[in-house]
């Protein structure tokens, strides 16, 4: 369990420690999944899911509920009464599949309440290593540790692209991720897994840039890690240089992610749309 919050504990009428309970409930569930021998099943689209994924979905949604704000989740069918309603949860039960089925430990829960449109709270637990990043709108980035103290998230001050530190996918790396690599020079490069933990990196300084050019990740890829992120103050757009909006009746990012420190977004986006214009990906 988490140490005191550093938020108003029932932001949006939300016990936001009651989330972080349910997030640290389900990730239990998944390293319960995630010490034994994985089944992997495939999805409608080719995409992997396995027992994790449900079991987590069902804790979270479950507990959300009781909330009374329709749940939007990747691993339950979309109900579009969602649409008529101005708050939602945005719920992602495990991101980064395809590191679990690896098991590089780089996966993560995610949790994004959304109002209007946009996101005013997000929770993102890695089980692995029992960290919450956190946010709640005009009221900070933080994360905690193993249950510690929560200390502030702050992005980074890098001004210069050439000096940038990217943070790319290991699983879903793309043709047009490598021409950005091959056309722009920056900084060094890392790989990891789950949207929640390259952000919640970046939050933390420790990386300086991320994007996504597949066009094939979701809401619920980003609603979470973007209020940490922008909380952190750093910046998240489609490659337009467009605000995310959530709760639409599309559930595809079509024009990707690009996501920074704020200081370098601009540049980022110019040169991407130098790649690959502003069509859909």
């Amino acid at each position: 369990m988490s140490g005191t919050l550093p938020w108003d504990t029932r932001s949006w009428g939300v016990a936001v420690q009651e989330v972080i309970r349910l997030l640290e409930r389900a990730g239990h569930a998944v390293l319960e999944v995630y010490a034994g021998e994985v089944n992997v099943q495939e999805k409608a689209d080719a995409s992997p899911v396995t027992e994790a994924d449900f079991r987590s979905e069902h804790i979270l949604r479950q507990g959300l509920e009781d909330w009374g704000y329709p749940v939007l989740s990747e691993e339950a069918v979309d109900d579009a009464r969602r649409l008529s309603e101005d708050i939602i949860w945005v719920v992602d039960p495990l991101d980064g599949t395809n590191d679990f089925i690896a098991q590089t430990g780089e996966f993560s829960l995610m949790v994004g309440l959304a109002q209007e449109g946009r996101p005013v709270i997000g929770l993102v637990y890695w089980p692995t290593e029992r960290i919450v990043y956190g946010a709640v709108a005009e009221q900070g980035a933080h994360v905690s540790v193993r249950g510690g103290a929560w200390r502030p998230l702050q992005v980074s001050g890098e001004n210069s692209l050439s000096r940038a530190r990217m943070v790319w996918s290991r699983s879903h790396l793309g043709a047009l991720e490598e021409e950005f690599m091959r056309r722009v020079p920056t900084g060094s490069g890392v790989q990891k897994g789950s949207v929640g933990l390259k952000l919640g990196a970046m939050a933390a300084g420790e990386v300086d840039a991320y994007l996504s050019l597949s066009g094939k990740t979701s809401q619920w890829d980003v609603c979470a890690p973007e209020v940490i992120l922008t909380e952190a103050g750093g910046k998240v757009t489609d490659v337009r240089g467009e605000q995310y909006r959530y709760n639409r009746p599309g559930l595809l990012n079509r024009y990707g992610i690009v996501a920074s420190n704020g200081t370098l977004h601009q540049e980022l986006v110019m040169r991407v749309q130098d790649i690959i214009g502003d069509e859909e990906l």
